[in-house]
């Protein structure tokens, strides 16, 4: 089994508002973060997280927002924080946007999927169509407003202040978002705030602890999908450190994680430098912990961002992988390659700028590895996620 990129420490969760206690680098091998099987997880994007998304309104002088944007968010803070709380959490859905009414007044939004199928969720995670919602403009705020009742959608806490393992129904959830256009008028940006209080359940239940209750703050920012489709244009310049965030969708060759595994990685991920059209030189660094760091340089070529790097990765026994003392078989077990594609999100007039990015790291057994051992190094290990990289001024 390798060890190496993309396995630091982390505090995460899979596809749920639930989130879990602190993981060594060797738990999280061994495990993904939450409850319910993977059916139950994508059926909890598709349901309360696709409810997710919020910004606040002036005026907008650009009329109604109409069409498709890829909508970001991600967690700023809450009033009730865990021991290992995820702030930076980040995800993205697909949204299309109509107006309700003809010419530029603002008015009431009708909100759809813009994904496959008419689904919130990029295209890697598949999800259904949600039914249609609306968006309703409020005039005493100048914003758009989205409230809805998310019922039994979160778990309570446990005596240590994490939340417990198990089926998500011992907390209700109430989700309220604003969006608004932003000074540019290019981007809706806002705010979503989830509420979730323990119910009749959560309190017949021993486990949960009577401090469970939360509030959730996130900030969005809406980009027309048009102006993604259209590519790079400009300069990027990295920040000095990102809040990661990693959401899997495809998992070959181990058992180390699962598809929507969705966490935060505790280290940060660190940038240098600039990329865009007239010139390229910049990098992203992701920390290993105990191991070492995986480098990614940045390209350009004709409108598109693609960060990659290559390593030699070790190797450890499947067994030690539970444990906080792994068991290194080989210095040299795998060659390892990461490569994605980068999407920047402008959030502020300030230019912090959000990567977006989907790739595969795979994992490539070295001979000498894979004859001595076998039974632990001598599979192929790939895995799709995407990869939020949330400058650490705006991560809350």
């Amino acid at each position: 089994m390798r060890q190496g990129s993309w396995w630091p420490d982390t505090a995460g969760m899979t596809r749920t508002r639930i989130l879990c206690g602190a993981l060594t680098a060797l738990a999280l091998l061994a495990t993904a973060c939450g409850g319910g099987d993977d059916d139950d997880d994508s059926a909890s994007r598709a349901s309360t997280e696709e409810t997710a998304a919020t910004t606040t309104t002036e005026v907008p002088a650009p009329g109604n927002p109409d069409g498709d944007f890829l909508l970001l968010r991600w967690s700023v803070d809450s009033d009730n924080p865990t021991p290992t709380s995820t702030v930076g959490l980040a995800t993205t859905r697909l949204w299309s946007l109509s107006p309700t009414c003809e010419g530029d007044d603002p008015c009431d939004l009708t909100l759809t999927g813009a994904g496959e199928g008419g689904s919130f969720d990029p295209p890697e995670f598949g999800g259904e169509a949600p039914p249609e919602t609306t968006v309703v403009y409020e005039p005493e705020n100048d914003v758009w407003a989205l409230e809805q009742d998310l019922g039994a959608s979160g778990n309570c806490r446990g005596a240590d202040g994490n939340y417990i393992q198990g089926d998500f129904t011992t907390m209700d959830g109430f989700d309220r978002s604003e969006y608004r256009w932003d000074e540019s008028g290019t981007r809706l940006v806002g705010t979503k705030t989830e509420t979730y209080t323990l119910n009749d359940a959560g309190r017949a239940n021993a486990e949960c602890s009577p401090d469970s209750d939360e509030v959730i703050s996130y900030d969005v920012v809406l980009v027309p999908q048009a102006e993604i489709d259209a590519g790079v244009d400009t300069t990027v310049e990295l920040a000095d450190e990102y809040v990661q965030t990693r959401e899997v969708y495809s998992v070959e060759g181990t058992e180390a994680l699962q598809v929507f595994d969705w966490r935060v990685f505790e280290a940060p991920a660190t940038g240098a430098g600039s990329c865009g059209p007239d010139t390229c030189d910049a990098t992203l660094t992701f920390d290993q912990g105990e191991f070492d760091p995986l480098e990614l340089e940045l390209s350009y070529d004709d409108g598109e961002l693609t960060a990659s790097g290559t390593q030699v990765g070790v190797c450890i026994t499947a067994a030690s992988a539970v444990t906080n003392d792994p068991e290194v078989l080989t210095e040299e077990g795998y060659d390892v390659e990461f490569v994605m594609d980068l999407t920047p999100i402008v959030l502020d007039e300030d230019g912090n700028t959000a990567l977006v990015g989907n790739g595969h790291l795979v994992s490539t057994p070295l001979p000498e590895a894979a004859a001595e051992f076998p039974d632990d190094c001598a599979t192929v290990e790939d895995i799709g996620a995407y990869q939020y990289l949330i400058p650490a001024e705006r991560a809350g």
